[in-house]
């Protein structure tokens, strides 16, 4: 053995140079490797980053798109124009005036709070559904560019994944435009049934919440805010989220708000009011024929309604819905400071009497769905908690703990 060492030591003194030269093209040849690696990897990153932040501004657009077709409901719903259209009448005697004003009282403050919450809970929903589409989009995209290996193992799977969960992460890969869209027009549960749900719960709630004040009664900021955030809390006591909620007439499942059943998702799409919605979405529901895929187009959506129901009911999504919601009244309540500072020199001293606090409450809740300049949904989507949760979705990082948010 020795005598190896020896040889070999001799061979290196006496081709020193050979052995250098050798030495630095090999050292060399794994700089330049290494270095073309980190580029690659930094281009992948780079790429992946645009497409992350174009999916959410197609998202922020469409949420607005949205906003008008929850106004609508809202008004359907509380009869606010009907009461005011009523109110106008010069005929109409005190008591029945009397019971439209009170009417009108209870359906206004139940539209703002319907409205802030509805729109912040919309928010988070799209952004899971439209996270998932732009996920398996990108994967897509990037396995048509020669760049699946790298994307296997430090994007697409997750390294816990069992083979079963890879394959069927495989076969979603190749989504089709149509399957994407039938996907994406889930939403229209929303607007149809849990919407209505929970803006009937509102109404409910606001009620007894304002029978102790009267019509005449002096209101300053303080007593409005303190109006519409106890309707709020008395509506986060009957919200229920996680699996295990069935919808009843006293709770209201936020999952089932979200997301239809398996016989109501049958019936979605017929006289479809979100069309324009979708049309918006087109950016992201491309179509996608990139691998052949040995699951229906059925199969495939039903994997992707199990992924959003599993990402809606878990502890995560909760938490960046209650982010969202606070931040959306806190925008709603800054708006309505400016309300009460314009009208006079003090927010704390200027009061209204709460008949002509109604219309400006109103005014106020109906420019919070306005569109297409909607401050806030733009605050909302700009809530790190809401980005952070969006990175983790597109990422396949939900479950790995709540770290970052709140």
């Amino acid at each position: 053995r020795m005598q190896s060492v020896s040889k070999a030591w001799s061979y290196v003194k006496s081709n020193k140079w050979k052995v250098l030269g050798a030495a630095t093209t090999a050292t060399a040849g794994f700089l330049w490797w290494r270095g073309r690696s980190a580029r690659s990897d930094l281009a992948q990153l780079q790429n992946k980053q645009i497409f992350w932040t174009d999916s959410q501004s197609t998202c922020d657009q469409t949420i607005v798109s949205f906003a008008p077709l929850v106004a609508k409901t809202l008004n359907d719903i509380t009869k606010i124009p009907e009461l005011l259209e009523q109110l106008r009448k010069p005929d109409l005697d005190r008591q029945t005036k009397l019971e439209l004003w009170e009417q009108l009282k209870v359906a206004s403050f139940a539209y703002m709070v319907a409205s802030v919450y509805s729109m912040s809970i919309l928010s988070a929903y799209l952004r899971v559904a439209v996270n998932i589409i732009s996920r398996y989009l990108f994967k897509s995209k990037q396995q048509s560019s020669h760049s699946l290996t790298s994307l296997l193992f430090s994007f697409a799977f997750r390294s816990s994944a069992n083979k079963d969960e890879q394959i069927a992460l495989k076969e979603l890969s190749s989504l089709s435009a149509e399957t994407q869209r039938e996907y994406l027009k889930l939403t229209d549960h929303f607007l149809r049934r849990g919407l209505p749900k929970l803006v009937e719960s509102v109404l409910d709630l606001a009620k007894p919440e304002l029978e102790s004040w009267s019509l005449k009664k002096e209101c300053s900021f303080e007593d409005t805010r303190l109006m519409l955030s106890t309707i709020h809390a008395r509506l986060q006591k009957l919200v229920r989220t996680g699996p295990g909620y069935p919808e009843d007439d006293i709770t209201i499942s936020l999952p089932g708000v979200l997301l239809p059943s398996e016989p109501e998702r049958a019936n979605l799409g017929r006289g479809d009011p979100i069309a324009a919605q979708m049309a918006a979405l087109s950016a992201i529901a491309e179509e996608d024929e990139y691998f052949e895929s040995d699951l229906t187009s059925s199969d495939k959506l039903k994997l992707l309604i199990n992924e959003t129901r599993n990402i809606v009911e878990s502890t995560p999504f909760d938490l960046v819905v209650e982010s969202c919601v606070r931040v959306g009244f806190h925008v709603a309540f800054e708006e309505l400071r400016k309300t009460f500072s314009e009208a006079g020199d003090s927010t704390a001293a200027q009061k209204f009497p709460l008949a002509k606090l109604i219309p400006l409450l109103n005014k106020h809740s109906s420019a919070l769905l306005q569109a297409p300049d909607n401050h806030l949904i733009r605050l909302v989507a700009q809530s790190p908690d809401l980005n952070d949760f969006s990175h983790r979705v597109f990422d396949d990082r939900v479950f790995e703990g709540a770290r970052g948010l709140l």
